[in-house]
């Protein structure tokens, strides 16, 4: 199978690197799992453990922040003379 940048299931909602005849039902499924262990005491606990916080994002929010993260590195690269110059 292929792989896909975005898998949209029966209700509109995206998956990230779902598969891409992934049905729907498939991908609630694996939503429910990962949100289930993501709020699991061992999972809460090694981010207490490292002082970091739990980020349940939806895929809007999570795509902002992966936006805004991006170009706070790329100014910070370049503000350090460290990001890559185009070819002439």
């Amino acid at each position: 199978m292929l792989w896909a940048s975005a898998c949209r299931g029966a209700d509109g909602w995206r998956e990230p690197g779902a598969l891409a005849a992934t049905q729907a039902a498939v991908i609630h499924r694996l939503h429910d799992a990962f949100h289930k262990a993501m709020l699991s005491e061992r999972h809460t606990g090694t981010l207490a453990k490292y002082d970091q916080e739990l980020q349940n994002l939806n895929m809007r929010d999570y795509r902002q922040a992966v936006l805004d993260t991006v170009e706070r590195e790329r100014r910070l690269l370049t503000l350090m003379n460290l990001l890559a110059k185009p070819a002439p």
